[in-house]
């Protein structure tokens, strides 16, 4: 149980999503049926969880979403969970899992005559507990698969189920990068980056 304390109360998990299906999707998922205002929280005697939706699109937005949901609530563990805007390339596919290693702020960069760098923020990204003690043996488990709402389609990857992927770093910004062929989404950053909001190539 957690022992803090927010202006709500305290749960274990806060989940912030961006768009409607992402909503009802974790909704159904943690079975969040009890509204609480903005939240959908979870019956007591199971999995202590609230979802809420951001506002809007766009980190601003959800900053001050998670802003608000932290002080409600105090949660021991935070998650932004969706689709990840644009996805195209090699994968991932429908119904795969991401869980990045390293987070970039894309749009922090320095512009100069002739060249275009890319300036870094210490961001703590998922803790190495939570990769080696929980996305890793789920990443092994083949049944991991066996609890999600819908059964497991053809998704274009050629594969029989849903993967985990959990190496490789995430580039997150305010743009919907889905050209790879634009010089900015081209030249910005490595081929091998997962990128919320853009095109992804994986890395294993």
């Amino acid at each position: 149980m957690n022992p803090r304390r927010g202006r709500k109360g305290a749960v274990a998990v806060g989940v912030l999503t961006i768009i409607d299906e992402e909503l009802a999707a974790m909704k159904s998922a943690v079975g969040a049926t009890t509204r609480a205002g903005i939240y959908w929280r979870t019956p007591a005697g199971g999995l202590d969880c609230v979802v809420r939706q951001s506002p809007d699109r766009g980190n601003p937005q959800a900053l001050s979403a998670c802003r608000t949901l932290i002080e409600d609530w105090q949660p021991e563990v935070f998650m932004l969970v969706g689709i990840g805007g644009g996805i195209a390339g090699r994968g991932p596919f429908l119904g795969d899992v991401v869980v990045p290693n390293y987070l970039h702020y894309a749009d922090f960069r320095k512009l100069l005559v002739g060249s275009d760098n890319a300036r870094y923020a210490a961001y703590d990204p998922p803790t190495v507990s939570l990769r080696e003690e929980v996305v890793e043996p789920v990443r092994h488990d083949g049944t991991w698969y066996d609890s999600l709402p819908a059964p497991p389609q053809d998704n274009g990857s050629g594969r029989q189920h849903p993967r985990v992927f959990s190496s490789g770093p995430l580039v997150a910004g305010e743009k919907i990068m889905g050209n790879p062929k634009h010089y900015e989404q081209r030249g910005s950053w490595p081929t091998t980056a997962m990128h919320s909001r853009s095109t992804w190539s994986p890395t294993a």
